[in-house]
Parts: C-alpha cells; sequence; structure tokens
C-alpha cells in the first residue's frame, strides 16, 4: 500500500469487533514493514468507523497549539491520547492486546502526519479476540446455526419415528415435510461448518460458502413450494385416496 500524501490520513480496512464481558481484542502483526525516507510522523491505528475519517488530519496530527495544550509532545505527530485521557482510537505499534469500548466497526487508518512523500506499507494485520478470528459482525451466527443444527436434529429423528409408525397412512404432505427438514439439518450444518473453520483459521472458505449458500437457497425454494402445494387443500389426500378400496358393495 503506498503512503498517503504528507497530512493526510486514508482508510484501509474495516474490523468489525465484538466486545463481551470485558474481552480483550489481540492485533497481531505479520511481516509489516513500511519504507519512507523518514518514518517521523507516519503510523497505523485502529479508530472507530465515522471518527476521524474526514479525509484531513487537523483533528488528529499534532499541530503548535497541540503541544501547548499538552495533548501532543512533537508537532506532526499523531494524536493517540489527549491531555483529558478520551481517545477511542488505538496506535498499532507492535503485536498488542487491546480494550476496546464497545462492539462495532473500528477502522484501519494510514497517517502521514509529516512531509514525507513516496513509500509504502506492507503485510498484514490481523485481529483476534479471545472467542477467536471471526468478525464481530459474524460471531453470533455461529452459536446461533450451532442450536439450530441440534433443533433440527432432533425434529428429523422425532419426524422418522412417526413416519415409521405410521408409515401405512403417510401421503405426499408428510414427505414434504421430511424434505425440508433434512434441508434445513443440512444448512445448518454446512453454515455451522464454515463459521466454524473461518473462526479457527482467520478466513472463509469459498467452497464451504457456495455450499452453504446453496443449501439455502434450496432449502428456501423447497419450502415455499412446500407452502404452495399445501394451498392445494383436499386435493392432497384425494390424489392418494384414488386407488384404495373403501368399502365393498353388496
Amino acid at each position: 500500500v503506498p503512503l498517503p500524501d504528507a497530512r493526510s490520513v486514508v482508510a484501509l480496512y474495516v474490523f468489525y469487533v465484538y466486545v463481551q464481558d470485558g474481552d480483550e481484542t489481540t492485533v497481531r502483526l505479520r511481516n509489516l514493514t513500511m519504507q519512507a525516507s523518514d518514518m517521523h510522523g507516519i503510523r497505523l491505528a485502529l479508530a472507530p468507523l465515522g471518527d476521524h475519517m474526514n479525509g484531513e488530519p487537523g483533528n488528529i496530527c499534532s499541530t503548535t497549539e497541540d503541544i501547548v495544550v499538552e495533548d501532543s509532545w512533537r508537532e506532526g505527530h499523531l494524536i493517540v491520547q489527549t491531555a483529558s485521557g478520551q481517545s477511542d482510537m488505538h496506535l498499532i505499534s507492535k503485536q498488542a492486546s487491546y480494550a476496546f469500548k464497545e462492539s462495532g466497526a473500528y477502522v484501519l487508518v494510514l497517517c502521514n502526519c509529516g512531509d514525507v512523500q513516496g513509500g509504502s506499507v506492507t503485510g498484514s494485520i490481523i485481529l483476534e479476540s479471545s472467542k477467536g478470528l471471526l468478525p464481530g459482525n459474524e460471531y453470533l451466527k455461529l452459536p446461533f446455526y450451532q442450536c439450530q443444527c441440534v433443533l433440527y436434529a432432533m425434529l428429523a429423528i422425532c419426524w422418522a419415528i412417526l413416519c415409521c409408525i405410521r408409515r401405512r397412512m403417510l401421503c405426499s404432505i408428510q414427505y414434504f415435510i421430511a424434505v425440508v427438514v433434512v434441508l434445513g439439518l443440512v444448512e445448518s450444518l454446512t453454515w455451522q461448518q464454515l463459521l466454524d473453520d473461518w473462526n479457527n483459521r482467520g478466513f472463509r472458505e469459498r467452497t464451504v460458502f457456495l455450499l452453504a449458500s446453496l443449501a439455502s437457497a434450496v432449502k428456501t425454494s423447497t419450502a415455499y413450494v412446500f407452502v404452495l402445494y399445501t394451498s392445494l387443500g383436499p386435493d392432497i389426500i384425494d390424489t392418494q385416496l384414488s386407488g384404495l378400496t373403501v368399502a365393498n358393495a353388496q
């Protein structure tokens, strides 16, 4: 990534952080290097989305006025913490743990508060919470699909037992219900596997994501067809009784 122009700020990436019970989030750096003629004023930081992102560094790059009020000790530096101690920005300089105040989106910004022209930044930055590597906006989906897997499995077992008990009386609607339940179980399993793997490895497997999306589409389509089919009303039963002998005429 090329360095921004002198005295400017650029947004690189948006991270979603989920905060619960005072959890800390670890920022891990992989092969992060900065190449510039002068590193003075060049900083990477995490800030809440919406703050400090107007493209102008005037509110986060120190000036002589900031030195007077003790918000900074040097001109042309990134202001991480003011004299009042109120700041939501986290300076990234090495692998460390940060206690974010609240859940939400945090933007990774590259600040050039000095007069450096040219240069680049290479490497990767990973945010890992105590719960894993899932983005904060995806984390709650994992326990949701885990619970849904259990519910669908219990429903499938109960429905299979009932169908076996009354197998002589089954008609099309019972088979449709069984298909929807099985598809729901497959959908929950694929999404749960995708999110669990994503939480452990730090990236989303594209093949599993496509399978999970396909399972969701097939289950939803089948459920809609089932609703339309049941709207036929008595025809569902009539077509099944047409070949049976109800009573013998004497």
